[in-house]
Order: C-alpha cells, then structure tokens, then sequence
C-alpha cells in the first residue's frame, strides 16, 4: 500500500475497457482517515467576555458580507457566529488589552475563513471588495448571455 500525507492508499484493480459514463466516478481507491495524530501548536487565550462585548456591541450580522445566519438557517442558528480579531493574535504575542468595539468584528465562518486564506490574513473590506467584484463579473456574465440569447430568438 502507498502512503501518502498520512493516509494509507489501497488501489483497486483498474480495467481496461474505457469509460462509457464520464460523469460517473470510476472507484478506484480506498482512502483511509481517522488515525489519531498529535499536533503541538500555540494556542492564543480568548477571552469569553471579549467576545461577548463584541457581539452586544456589533450585533450578530457578518461584518463582510452582511448574512444573518439566523434568518437563513433558523432559530438553530441564533447566537452563532465567529468573532474575528483585526489584528491577528499571533502578531500580538503577548498578553493585549483588546477593546471589542475597535479590535473585534463578527463574521460568518466561510468569511472567516476566507479572511484567512492568506498571510497575513485580508481586511475585511478588501474581502468585501473582493465579493463585490465577483458578484459585479457573475452579473456581466449573466447580461452578456442573455443578450446574446435575446439576439438570436
């Protein structure tokens, strides 16, 4: 078997006849996850408070993209969302006197997420930017092709 980033890759035999359905997913392999790993990370202390002042300061509604989580998902959703810190904790590194209406905004998890796809982590206003310029390219693409469905009816 092969090893591969931690996980055991068992390969089925593979036939030889081509594929008649290319939209059906041929199996070919077994991927095996679960194994316990240990993982030694720093871990920067939150304060609950903090977070708490932040929510009652800012409300529940994602400071990037505007999602109500409540209202999208139901009552399952009151009371969740993520507060993201605008200065990245691991640059603090050391104990910080965090003010939550300054230092603290609440985002949605994908928002969250995005912030943090790079390194240092983007502004929340230019992932805004960001998803307004790719609504703004989805909706010229949209135009262009119903303009060009409406020429040829």
């Amino acid at each position: 078997p092969q090893i591969y980033q931690g996980f055991q890759v068992v390969h089925k035999n593979r036939t030889t006849e081509p594929n008649l359905f290319p939209d059906e997913i041929q199996q070919e392999a077994t991927y095996i996850e679960g194994a316990a790993v240990q993982v030694t990370v720093n871990r920067y202390e939150r304060d609950q408070k903090a977070r708490q002042a932040a929510l009652e300061w800012h409300g529940y509604q994602c400071k990037v993209c505007s999602i109500d989580m409540t209202k999208v998902y139901g009552e399952i959703a009151k009371g969740f969302i993520h507060v993201h810190h605008l200065v990245p904790l691991s640059e603090i590194k050391e104990d910080y006197r965090v003010d939550p209406k300054t230092d603290l905004i609440p985002v949605c998890p994908n928002c969250h997420a995005m912030l943090h796809r790079q390194d240092p982590p983007l502004t929340p206003e230019a992932l805004n930017r960001q998803m307004k310029a790719q609504a703004s390219a989805i909706n010229s693409l949209k135009c262009s092709i119903t303009e060009s469905h409406k020429m040829k009816s």
